[in-house]
């Protein structure tokens, strides 16, 4: 089955290295092939927040200024789609631009119109993903499409970006994929509403069943999730422990074995991280990469936890 694969990911500080470089001295040159190009790249001058936490739908407000370093950019084209109470939308084109830098900026209202859904479609918990295509001055077109993992662990780069525009823990330098999730207002968690069973479900790991929440005695922003191995017919004997920043509603993951025996690996656990929608109705968004201590992972998978 699946899970008995593992990649070990033996370049990450390589990746990260590579990265700082790119930000920090910005005639690095990208490579294609035999040819050395000079990169052309666009990013937000001030990232912008992963979860967009508002009071009301109506108050979104999201984007920041978009530059290009190089001087190298004739055409940037932004095409976005979005999940909306989990039913994803066709991909449409938010706008080209060719004048930098430039302000990208989008209130609920502009999301539902370029959609073409009405405003009340959209809800907290829902998600924006934006994709950005370069073309170059000199012709050449660098697009938002992150790398796969070979077998060796090794990047195999798409597009034209290679992975020197790659962060492997947040994806392209942020002009070129980027994401936001409609979050619930600033501490709206209420720990004495989270315990209970929830249904964890996740299509691209193969879990659909039901999970138990507890809240720590002595501090109401730890929680511990149980049962989570079980459905895979692998007894857990420690929950997961989870740690949920109530300003925020982000929720960080303690990389804590639960399971001894998995599939015949020791030592099963996962990383990873996500956010909780206390209004509505305390549900889950998690990515979380089930691990093997000292081996490695399959990487993050989605999935999400939803009060029964």
């Amino acid at each position: 089955m699946k899970k008995s694969i593992l990649y070990i990911i033996s370049i990450l500080g390589v990746s990260l290295l590579l990265l700082n470089s790119c930000r920090d001295d910005e005639k690095t040159l990208f490579s294609y092939g035999d040819d050395i190009l000079d990169g052309a790249i666009v990013y937000f001058a001030e990232e912008p927040p992963l979860v967009l936490g508002v009071n009301a739908v109506s108050e979104v407000l999201y984007g920041g200024d978009i530059v290009d370093p190089l001087g190298n950019v004739a055409t940037y084209d932004l095409e976005m789609h979005a999940s909306l109470s989990g039913v994803i939308t066709d991909t449409v084109l938010v706008g080209s631009y060719t004048s930098f830098p430039f302000n990208l900026s989008l209130t609920s209202q502009d999301l539902a119109d370029l959609l073409g859904v009405d405003i009340s479609d959209i809800n907290f918990g829902d998600s924006f993903y934006f994709s950005g295509t370069v073309t170059s001055k000199n012709g050449i077109v660098y697009y938002g499409e992150a790398p796969e993992i070979g077998d060796d662990g090794s990047w195999i780069p798409n597009g034209r970006t290679q992975i020197e525009a790659f962060d492997p823990t947040n994806g392209y330098k942020d002009g070129f994929l980027f994401d936001f999730t409609i979050g619930c207002p600033s501490d709206s968690y209420d720990p004495g509403s989270v315990a209970g069973d929830y249904n964890a479900f996740s299509a691209s790991w193969g879990i659909d069943g039901t999970v138990s929440i507890t809240v720590d005695a002595n501090d109401p922003t730890t929680i511990y999730v149980a049962g989570i191995t079980d459905l895979e017919g692998q007894p857990s004997h420690t929950p997961m422990t989870w740690h949920i920043n109530p300003e925020t509603n982000v929720v960080t993951v303690d990389p804590v074995v639960i399971c001894a025996n998995y599939y015949g690996y020791p030592d099963m656990f996962y990383r990873g991280g996500g956010t909780i929608f206390p209004c509505a109705g305390n549900t889950f968004s998690m990515a979380l990469d089930p691990q093997i201590l000292n081996l490695g992972g399959w990487g993050a998978q989605s999935f999400t936890f939803t009060k029964l």
